[in-house]
């Protein structure tokens, strides 16, 4: 990064330190909050392993103020944290957060995200978060946090869409012409800028496409929203050919997007619409990277570019599948790390003694309606994992054993069901033997 550009990044960050939330606040009670920031979810989802946090090394690339950096220690037990940023402001808050809620095991460093060679670590999954399209050159940062990155590690980074901020990027464009942009916008210019798109009239087209979310917001929280993204230095946005055509250039893989649910474009058509004959052609035959820019061309909702990459070609040892489960000894079973604790314990001891459900996707925070639910029974198959895993194979005797009124084939076909229900929501995570 230019010595210029970095500066008034530091400087912007150093004057409106970035998430502005005191120290002393706790995490908020979102138990999915942790599940996405957990090692075990990401592992399992980008490549179906699964890994205890336990001894890991994370990095959090651009840590702001800490505030992800708290969420991914309490997400993950037992792996250190270690988080950089260029804004000595926000190094020093994040340090400061860390400590007042007992993180021990973490570390803070002034430092650019093309410099990580110079910490000498190796970091089994790095975070960078709300950073990388700062950089002049994104590449750059994707390389540096490449030479970071464990031969079987993960990076979660993101870039901002250059179609869903279009109009931001005009707002930014006219408030440059204007001379607020000229060096970092402090107090006096962000009251100028907010008074313009206060008074712009209603119906002005980039008004109507950026103003929406201040629409009855005090004068407080309206700054805040001019100061992050109407002069915000050095933002720029991408497209997804531009984003494969970075982690080619930096020799990643692509894993997947991070909130995938929102890229899928058969969800763009009514219901029907998989009758059409020149869809139901064209649609299987296009790449992953077709499919994203597909998305992104008829409905840019997503702001960022939200992904996950690693080296090319890595190693996930053997995979589970359906053949595997029939033969039940190739398959381990495993609760998900978050719901190996003494209070998800007690709920399913309640669960056995009274005889009642136990929801355990609530208590990852998950909600997606009754599939996560289980009986007494099923917890009371399901409780052994509080104390390590156990084979399928082994499940499926318990299962058997609890339903002498069944036939077996049919035991073990609702006993199979109910797991793959389960894995599905990565209330149970499964490793091929």
């Amino acid at each position: 990064m230019t010595s210029d550009i970095r500066t008034k990044i530091s400087e912007q960050y150093d004057f409106r330190p970035y998430p502005d939330k005191p120290i002393e606040e706790p995490l908020p009670p979102d138990a999915e909050l942790l599940f996405w920031n957990s090692l075990a979810t990401i592992y399992y989802v980008t490549q179906k392993r699964v890994i205890n946090p336990n001894g890991k090394l994370i990095l959090d690339a651009g840590c702001g103020t800490g505030w992800k950096s708290l969420g991914l220690a309490a997400a993950n037990p037992g792996a250190k944290v270690v988080g950089v940023d260029i804004s000595p402001k926000s190094v020093d808050l994040a340090r400061q957060r860390l400590q007042y809620h007992g993180f021990t095991e973490a570390e803070f460093h002034v430092l650019a995200i093309e410099d990580l060679p110079n910490l000498g670590l190796q970091f089994d999954y790095i975070n960078c978060d709300e950073v990388l399209f700062f950089l002049p050159e994104p590449v750059a940062g994707l390389r540096g946090m490449k030479s970071a990155l464990k031969e079987s590690g993960i990076i979660r980074t993101n870039l901002h869409s250059a179609f869903q901020r279009q109009a931001l990027y005009r707002a930014q464009a006219a408030f440059k012409l204007l001379g607020l942009m000229e060096d970092n916008p402090e107090d006096l210019a962000i009251g100028i800028a907010l008074e313009i798109m206060d008074n712009l009239r209603d119906d002005v087209d980039v008004k109507v496409r950026t103003w929406q979310q201040a629409v009855g917001a005090s004068d407080e929280l309206k700054r805040s929203f001019i100061a992050r993204d109407f002069l915000l230095q050095g933002d720029k946005g991408y497209t997804i050919p531009e984003m494969f055509a970075m982690l080619h250039s930096a020799e990643l893989e692509f894993l997947g997007m991070v909130n995938w649910q929102d890229w899928l474009v058969e969800d763009l058509f009514k219901d029907g619409a998989d009758d059409l004959a020149f869809l139901a052609l064209t649609l299987p035959e296009l790449s992953v990277e077709e499919r994203l820019h597909l998305c992104e061309l008829w409905h840019p909702v997503s702001r960022k570019l939200d992904f996950w990459c690693a080296h090319p070609g890595i190693d996930v040892g053997e995979a589970w599948d359906d053949d595997s489960l029939g033969d039940g000894d190739r398959v381990r079973v495993y609760l998900h790390p978050l719901l190996v604790n003494d209070e998800v314990k007690l709920g399913f001891i309640e669960s056995i003694q009274g005889q009642k459900y136990l929801d355990l996707g609530g208590c990852l925070g998950l909600s997606l309606g009754d599939t996560l639910v289980i009986d007494a029974v099923a917890a009371e198959c399901l409780f052994g994992l509080q104390d390590g895993p156990l084979l399928f194979s082994e499940l499926v005797e318990l299962w058997v054993s609890l339903h002498p009124d069944m036939e077996v084939t049919e035991a073990v076909a609702s006993w199979r069901d109910l797991l793959l229900g389960l894995e599905s929501g990565m209330v149970v995570l499964f490793e091929g033997l």
